[in-house]
């Protein structure tokens, strides 16, 4: 099926990120599932064609971004959609939240004809499930939307389904007749039917009301898809060829019914016949003659007067046509031009959009190494309160020191003071504990060197690391401050992408309105080369049929007077001849008309009489028919009787049959009831029991009563209780055994279910493990992707300044780019009043025909009334060249000639009077008295 008759579908995919709407238009097209996850930029179309219930249909699939900040851009994708396929993840509530809000955004946008379906993807999950079916149910049976759940990775086949219940719940809301192209579910029935068979064969085609998807429409025969199969068709043309010999073979009937009555002649009337056929071949001889003279003279008038109009209009529409054709090729010239400078920006922007979209991919990376910068930063900033607080124990150790030093120092001089106070004996006291006091300045000093490094050494650290600190911030601050303006850049690039696309839009549009003018002024052009070549072919034509009709002309006129002499002939009798004039003619038709008028009402009573016996015939038909029906239907209902009596009959033979056999068996079993009785002395009263059945029972009861002997039997009361005591042993020793076999039982079901349950156990664990081995994997992944993107971040920071020095080499092509679109746009202004310029010369030539031909009906009308002009004065010198051959032939007779032909010459006849007058002015000379006797002329 070609592409005007496809059906065309118009589906948006919408839902959050990570969702699955990119696998699901992957798995439509037909290509394997990712199990990475690749989010999309902006939107991506996919033309999937497919055929729904016997119509091909190609549906156009867009796939949004699930980013918020892309939510304008999905509102107006959804705008004009067929259907809305919105995906959540059953195993994320966030989903479905956010799915509620943007279809809530998305109703303002929304047609009411538009079709929405709600999608649970990752059915495969359903332990991880946190949103369920029944609320997901209530949701859609609230909003009147559809519902389906698949899992796009395990179940191909729940894409063609979603799709087929979507395309089966829009097609209901398909106009069918709005689209540029249909479809598939409407179609006409054209039913031929014969109407009377015996009397005329009608064909009649009824075009009937189909009901396609729930719309009921009236289907014409023209853009059909559903239409008839050639062989359809064949059989078709052949029931019209059969209706249409019918159709002739009734026609030439009534032409021969026509014929019959037209021939039934009264022999009395048969001058009168005769007369009313001359009659009416004449008129319409002449009839035929004066409307085909009076055509030829006017077409040729007009065709002439055209052919010279015509002529010039040629010429005029010539020079218009090469104008229009350099205007055509110089349009053509400039829309390639603009065609290629359209698609030069086209890639322009597309780079542009990938810029963008790089300029977002390393704003995201570098938020990442931001907040690992801000957690480094943290981790040293506990540290230095650590170093801190060791300074801090530090400084309360030295000031013990100084403490002690002090005490020292004053017991020093107490002892010198008590030195010189003291006696010579205690000197010695004195020296001991002056060593004292060495030792323990000297310790202190010790201890006071130690303290002193580690103060040092803690000062050489703080101060290390507070100069990594200042580093590390005044990176951090220079990191956002470049994030900022990678933030400011990002923006200006997106408005000058909005303004660029805007502008693009604009553009599109208008070269679209160009295109179209273009086209318009082409059709026009060609529509006027076509006119102008009907026109020639007509003028052609009027040149053949004018040649034509004056060949005619010619041949008309011989053959009518050829008319004329045999119609005189035909008029001729013995008793009186015709002449070939008109005018005698004319008063024998006369007399013949009135002989026919008689004629005339024989025919009308004899059609009325077939007429009224024709309509009797048909009732008596009629009639003859429904006589037969009921004589059939009597017929068929007597044989029916018949059959059903000769069934009973036989029913009823065998039932007596039947009865003879049961009466007879039944006196033999009473017989032998009877005889058994007798024998065995049973009452005489059981023949008279109703059924046989009973009876029979109750005699062989009594026979085996009456068998049995009455037998004294000793029996041994020991024997008996030896069986009855080897019995109760036995049935002791299994019920013992039957209670081992109950433990067994038990202790092996206990052992089944400690089986189960371990396996269950082992199993879980198994699961357990395969999942903790997919998590590492996973986090294996992860984390060489980590690995990845920080080696990525740390490439992309040193590019971010080729990235400026690129961003303001663009800015500069933009710069260019818009000097371009002002340039285009004039020349686009230019085009405008080009067009214009055309329009009004347009509007001047077609002025300037309709003037044209105003004149030429003028110069008509006045050609008219100068042909009825010159008529008249035909007919007056017609009239009085019969005058003047009148006077001629009394002229003749007077002379004395016959003149009931041209063949005597006028100088014969002129010859004769000039002698004739000599004779009389001779005769006036000799005998003046004789002037009396002179005839008069």
């Amino acid at each position: 099926m070609t592409e005007s008759k496809r059906l065309k579908l118009k589906y948006c995919l919408i839902g959050s990120e990570a969702v699955g709407k990119t696998s699901f238009s992957r798995n439509l097209d037909s290509k394997p599932f990712e199990d990475g996850y690749n989010p999309t930029i902006g939107v991506e179309l996919l033309i999937y064609l497919s055929s729904f219930d016997g119509q091909d249909i190609k549906y156009q699939i867009w796939d949004t971004s699930g980013k918020e900040i892309n939510n304008t851009l999905v509102k107006e994708y959804c705008k004009n959609s067929n259907g809305i396929l919105a995906f959540y993840d059953i195993t994320k509530k966030e989903t479905f939240e956010n799915l509620k809000e943007t279809i809530q955004s998305l109703k303002s946008v929304i047609n009411e004809k538009t079709s929405v379906i709600i999608i649970g993807n990752k059915k495969d999950l359903e332990e991880q499930r946190q949103v369920t079916r029944e609320e997901v149910e209530e949701f859609c049976r609230e909003n009147k939307y559809l519902f389906n759940e698949i899992s796009v990775k395990e179940s191909l086949s729940s894409v063609g389904d979603t799709i087929n219940k979507i395309t089966s719940h829009s097609m209901r809301n398909v106009d069918l007749f709005n689209i540029e192209s249909f479809t598939a579910r409407s179609f006409t029935l054209s039913l031929p039917r014969l109407v009377n068979e015996n009397t005329s064969a009608l064909s009649t085609a009824r075009t009937h009301r189909i009901d396609a998807m729930s719309n009921s429409v009236l289907i014409s025969n023209t853009n059909i898809y559903n239409r008839l199969s050639e062989v359809e068709t064949r059989k078709f043309i052949a029931d019209l060829i059969d209706q249409i010999k019918m159709l002739k073979s009734d026609v030439d009937k009534k032409d021969r019914l026509i014929l019959k009555l037209s021939n039934t002649r009264d022999p009395k009337s048969s001058r009168f016949e005769e007369a009313s056929e001359f009659d009416r071949f004449l008129s319409i001889e002449r009839n035929a003659f004066n409307t085909v003279k009076k055509e030829i003279e006017l077409k040729y008038e007009t065709a002439f007067n055209q052919l010279n109009e015509e002529k010039a209009k040629v010429i005029v529409k010539e020079e218009t046509i090469k104008n229009l054709k350099i205007d055509s090729e110089t349009l053509r010239e400039e829309i390639t031009t603009l065609n290629k400078i359209i698609e030069e920006k086209c890639t322009k922007i597309s780079q542009l959009e990938g810029d963008l979209c790089n300029y977002e991919n390393v704003s995201a990376k570098s938020n990442i190494t931001i907040n690992a910068l801000q957690i480094d930063n943290k981790e040293l900033q506990a540290k230095v309160l650590e170093l801190e607080s060791n300074i801090r124990k530090v400084q309360c150790e030295k000031e013990e020191i100084e403490f002690f030093l002090k005490t020292s120092n004053e017991k020093i001089k107490s002892i010198t003071d008590s030195i010189e106070t003291s006696s010579v004996e205690n000197f010695d006291t004195i020296l001991i504990r002056l060593k004292e006091l060495k030792t323990e300045s000297l310790i202190s000093k010790g201890k006071f060197s130690e303290i002193t490094e580690k103060y040092t050494f803690v000062q050489t650290e703080n101060n290390l690391k507070k100069q990594t600190i200042l580093e590390l911030k005044e990176e951090i601050r220079s990191l956002e401050k470049q994030i900022l303006e990678y933030k400011i850049s990002i923006e200006q690039h997106k408005t000058e992408k909005d303004a660029a696309v805007s502008s693009k839009e604009i553009i599109e549009k208008e070269l679209e309105i160009l295109k179209q003018k273009a086209l318009n002024t082409h059709d026009v052009w060609l529509s006027t080369t076509k006119n102008l070549d009907t026109k020639e072919q007509q003028i052609i034509e009027f040149e053949t049929n004018v040649k034509n009709l004056e060949s005619n002309l010619s041949h008309q006129t011989a053959e009518f007077q050829l008319f004329l002499d045999e119609v005189a002939k035909l008029l001729s009798d013995d008793y009186f001849k015709v002449e070939a004039t008109k005018h005698e003619i004319k008063e024998k038709i006369k007399l013949l008309m009135l002989s026919s008028k008689h004629r005339g009402v024989m025919i009308a009573t004899l059609e009325e009489k077939l007429q009224i016996q024709s309509e009797q015939l048909e009732i008596e038909l009629d009639e003859k028919s429904s006589l037969k029906q009921i004589r059939q239907s009597t017929q068929n209902f007597v044989r029916d009787l018949e059959d059903k009596i000769v069934n009973l009959e036989n029913l009823l033979s065998e039932q007596k049959l039947l009865n003879e056999t049961l009466s007879s068996e039944r006196a033999k079993v009473l017989k032998c009831i009877e005889s058994l009785s007798n024998s065995y002395e049973l009452p005489t009263d059981i023949i008279t029991i109703p059924t046989l059945d009973k009876c029979l029972e109750i005699v062989l009861y009594k026979i085996e009563t009456k068998k049995r002997p009455v037998e004294i039997i000793n029996i041994d009361k020991t024997s008996f209780e030896a069986k009855i005591n080897s019995l109760h042993e036995q049935l002791t020793n299994k019920d013992i055994h039957l209670d081992l076999l109950r433990k067994k039982l038990t202790d092996l079901e206990e052992e089944k279910l400690g089986r189960s349950e371990i396996r269950t156990e082992y199993d879980n664990l198994v699961k357990i493990n395969k999942r903790l081995n997919i998590k590492v994997e996973r986090l294996s992944e992860e984390l060489a992707s980590f690995k990845s993107e920080n080696a990525n971040l740390k490439s992309y920071l040193v590019d971010i300044n080729d990235l400026k020095f690129d961003i303001t080499n663009k800015e500069s092509e933009m710069a260019k780019m818009r000097l371009k679109i002002a340039e285009l746009e004039s020349a686009c202004d230019g085009y405008v009043l080009k067009i214009g310029s055309i329009r009004d010369d347009y509007d001047l030539t077609k002025s300037q025909l309709d003037k044209t031909v105003v004149s030429s009906d003028s110069t008509i009308k006045a050609l008219s009334s100068e042909l009825r002009s010159l008529k008249i004065d035909y007919e007056k010198t017609k009239s009085r060249e019969h005058q003047l051959l009148d006077f001629r032939n009394v002229v003749a007779k007077k002379v004395g000639l016959e003149c009931n032909s041209l063949r005597v010459p006028d100088f014969e006849i002129i010859a004769r009077i000039e002698f004739f007058v000599r004779d009389r002015i001779h005769l006036i000379d000799h005998q003046p008295t004789i002037i009396t006797n002179i005839p008069s002329f």
